[in-house]
């Protein structure tokens, strides 16, 4: 069903399966080494900004890139969830990354074009599932909430990305956990009842080392 309703999901280039670019640091680096572990064949690819790494995932140089999504400090990271809906990008998995205490925290999400989760059956059960919906369509949004909960599909958290400079439209990016609930139904009524959202991701968050 997941092909059926995403059925979009380009072709990967030989040269760029596997590769995952990033801006280099201790952190991201700790989160490549996580990210590696689900990736078949992976191998870094290092770029200057975290600008050129989407790029470089957009235009079909690599299959994936690194970007911090939220801090225990700011939360939500709204600059580069503008970035995730820019590139059209979408979660494959978040891994969090401690500093020298709990305060310095850091989620990162593994990035690619392809909607389609890791492993299918594993994924649907137990992983999470992000949806950006137009602001402009915020009524809607107590719809969605309350079918989520019909379904079985508990929310999570929500923020807001405003418009930008560019006239990007304002989304709301909304965070469920599907562990135990009907995430086909859900997909199949917000293809039918909010065609205008837009799927962020379907995607697993693999524990740190340790916990």
């Amino acid at each position: 069903l997941l092909t059926a309703l995403f059925p979009d999901a380009e072709e990967i280039a030989p040269n760029a399966a596997g590769r995952i670019v990033y801006q280099k640091s201790s952190y991201t680096d700790d989160a490549y080494l996580a990210f590696a572990t689900l990736v078949p064949n992976a191998r870094a690819a290092y770029a200057h900004s975290f600008h050129a790494a989407c790029e470089e995932v957009f235009n079909g140089h690599c299959e994936y890139c690194i970007l911090p999504i939220e801090n225990a400090v700011e939360g939500e990271l709204v600059g580069f969830s503008k970035l995730i809906l820019q590139y059209d990008l979408k979660i494959a998995a978040t891994y969090d990354v401690a500093g020298a205490d709990a305060s310095r925290k850091t989620r990162f999400a593994l990035l690619r074009r392809n909607i389609l989760p890791f492993s299918t059956p594993d994924t649907e059960r137990n992983g999470l599932f992000r949806l950006a919906l137009p602001t402009q369509d915020c009524k809607q949004m107590a719809d969605v909430l309350s079918a989520a909960s019909f379904f079985g599909i508990a929310f999570l958290s929500a923020n807001t990305v405003p418009t930008d400079k560019d006239g990007a439209v304002a989304c709301y990016n909304l965070t469920f956990d599907i562990r135990g609930g009907d995430l086909y139904p859900f997909l199949l009524y917000l293809a039918t009842v909010a065609p205008q959202y837009i799927p962020v991701g379907i995607y697993s968050h693999p524990k740190q080392k340790g916990h």
